[in-house]
Order: structure tokens, then C-alpha cells, then sequence
């Protein structure tokens, strides 16, 4: 049997798919660097978990399920979707592993809050899950032959105010041009309520837009609202650092910045703030 830390890494990263030690401290898994790698050694000697050597890029060591941490893990949690939850190929180390990692913080923040409020999460797809047809990103809507969105999150809640349906689209130093043209597709998507045909949800659904740029934010949000007016709370926005917590290395422990809230103070294009539901 396996000490239940041990335990907990195989099953956050079921969760998440790829987590660094950084992540792995913000889940409350283990603070102490020494204690991190008593705990995940043996999971790579056993081939239990595999790791993506990001340490080049800031990132450190990138974790993720084998198809043998899978399997075991199975046979000692419950996973209610049993979705294989590990890569079907090797990660490669290219400009989209600050994109898929920064994703991944906004989706931890998105399910601590939960868990500390109590709200129920309903299912969470991911763009990087494995998906049926190849070559294709799990969360891809098409819009026509030519077009679709392919959010970064898509994931669905029961809330005191009822099930809301939301994609999430994680924005890592896009241009205007690129993010304005995303904007267009999620309009139409959300014109001809695709996303919640493809969820089986019965009303729309809103659309989260977060900045790792302040600054391209807030352009964006200014031309929104003068090509296309008022889109009221269907897009809202935050950046980054109003997502997730600094997480430092501290003498050799892992100290983490006053917590946000996900559910909170996010912008419509007309600069009014609102809670997410």
C-alpha cells in the first residue's frame, strides 16, 4: 500500500494531468522541498508517474501519470469517470507548456474555491484531455467548415442560483489581432447557443477570459465593447494575478500569497464588476 501522500499526488494528478511541485503545494499536497521528493522518487522508480523537465523555462519538474499509475490508482480511489487521465505521447517542451501550465493554475484556483464554498462540480474537460478523434482538441465546437473555439476549460456547476455552464480561455501573451479574433467565434458560439448544445445545458452559458497581460486585457475589453456593444455578463474578464496566489520557495518550504477569489470581481467590457453566477 502506498503512504496516503503518495496517494494524493496519483490522484491530483488524475485531476490536473500535469502538475509541478509549485501546483502540487497550492493542492496542499506536502510544503517541504526534501519532503516532495521523499514522496515522488518512488513513484518515478516505479513507474507510476513520469516527469517533463521544464526547469530551463522556470517551470521545474512537470509531473503526469503513467498508464500504470492509472490503472493503480484506480484500484485504490474511486474515479467516478474513469477518463484516462494521462498523455497518449510524451510532452514536448515547446512555448505551449507556459500556456497548459498557467491553464492549469486557473482550474486549481477554480477547484479550491469550490471546495471551500461548497459548490458542486459537475464535470470539467479540459482542451488537453485525450480525445475520440485524432488530432483533435477534446473541448473543439465547430462553427462552420472553417471555423470553431476550442476553450482551454469547459466545466459546468451547481450553484445555489442553478447549473451554469462556463468555458474558460486562458489568454499567455496572445496579440490583439489573435484574441479579438477568438472573441468573434465565441460571439457566434454563444449567438447559436453551440457550447450548450454540446453540454446538453438548457441556457447559455458565459465565456471567462484571463490575461496573463494586464494591459492586453484591457485593450481587449475597450474594443469588445466599441465593435460589438454591450455583451453584458455572457464575457467577463480577469488577468492572471487576479486568479492565482504567488507561490515562493522559502528556505527550502513553499509559502503561498493570500489566496483570491475565483467566484469574484470579474469585469464585463463596460467595466462593471461581478461575481460569476
Amino acid at each position: 500500500m502506498l503512504p496516503g501522500k503518495q496517494i494524493d499526488i496519483l490522484y491530483a494528478l488524475h485531476l490536473y494531468k500535469f502538475l509541478n511541485r509549485n501546483q502540487l503545494a497550492r493542492l496542499g499536497i506536502e510544503r517541504y522541498k526534501s519532503n516532495f521528493s521523499k514522496f515522488i522518487n518512488p513513484l518515478l522508480a516505479s513507474n507510476l508517474i513520469k516527469c517533463q523537465d521544464a526547469r530551463i523555462v522556470g517551470l521545474g519538474y512537470i509531473y503526469y501519470l503513467t498508464k500504470k499509475g492509472f490503472v493503480l490508482l484506480g484500484s485504490l480511489r474511486d474515479i467516478s469517470d474513469q477518463k484516462k487521465s494521462y498523455p497518449k505521447r510524451k510532452p514536448t517542451m515547446d512555448s505551449n507548456v507556459f500556456h497548459r501550465t498557467y491553464a492549469i493554475d486557473c482550474q486549481i484556483e477554480l477547484f479550491c474555491n469550490c471546495e471551500e464554498w461548497d459548490v458542486e462540480i459537475l464535470f470539467y474537460e479540459k482542451d488537453i484531455d485525450n480525445s475520440i478523434r485524432k488530432n483533435e482538441r477534446k473541448t473543439r465546437i465547430r462553427l462552420s467548415d472553417s471555423e470553431h473555439i476550442e476553450p482551454d476549460g469547459v466545466f459546468k456547476l451547481r450553484t445555489p442560483k442553478g447549473e451554469k455552464l462556463f468555458c474558460l480561455e486562458f489568454e499567455h501573451k496572445d496579440s490583439m489581432k489573435k484574441s479579438m479574433a477568438k472573441v468573434s467565434n465565441y460571439i457566434k458560439a454563444t449567438n447559436q447557443k453551440l457550447v450548450s448544445a454540446k453540454y446538453n445545458h438548457d441556457r447559455g452559458h458565459r465565456t471567462l477570459f484571463i490575461y496573463h497581460d494586464q494591459k492586453l486585457k484591457d485593450r481587449v475589453m475597450d474594443r469588445v465593447a466599441k465593435e460589438y456593444g454591450d455583451v453584458g455578463s455572457w464575457f467577463l474578464f480577469k488577468s492572471y494575478d487576479e486568479v492565482v496566489p504567488q507561490i515562493s520557495l522559502e528556505k527550502s518550504r513553499y509559502e503561498i500569497s493570500k489566496r483570491k477569489n475565483f467566484f469574484a470581481c470579474w469585469a464585463t467590457t463596460n467595466r462593471e464588476i461581478v461575481d460569476l453566477y
